[in-house]
């Protein structure tokens, strides 16, 4: 058996950091801070996303099949892709 070692991604980091030329920190400094920035505001806006979603999760459970069977076709009649129809109706056989 292989004994996997957990990698510590900070300390990675801090040595890819040591590494590099000290010209280049500023450039480093400004991708990290900008990564970080975009993280964080990407999980806010899918915070937000599940907060508007949410209160539509199984809104179609009470459905019969007919029902759902037709919701499906005007979707995909609104979408113009009666390809996937057919690829989704060879899934479920």
């Amino acid at each position: 058996m292989s004994e996997t070692k957990e990698i510590n991604w900070r300390d990675k980091l801090i040595e890819e950091i040591n590494l590099a030329p000290e010209d280049h920190l500023p450039i480093l400094y400004n991708v990290a801070h900008q990564l970080r920035l975009n993280l964080e505001q990407q999980s806010k806006l899918n915070n937000e996303l599940g907060d508007v979603i949410a209160p539509f999760a199984g809104a179609w459970r009470d459905w019969d099949d007919d029902d759902f069977e037709d919701f499906l076709d005007e979707i995909y009649s609104r979408r113009g892709q009666k390809g996937r129809r057919a690829r989704y109706e060879e899934i479920l056989e």
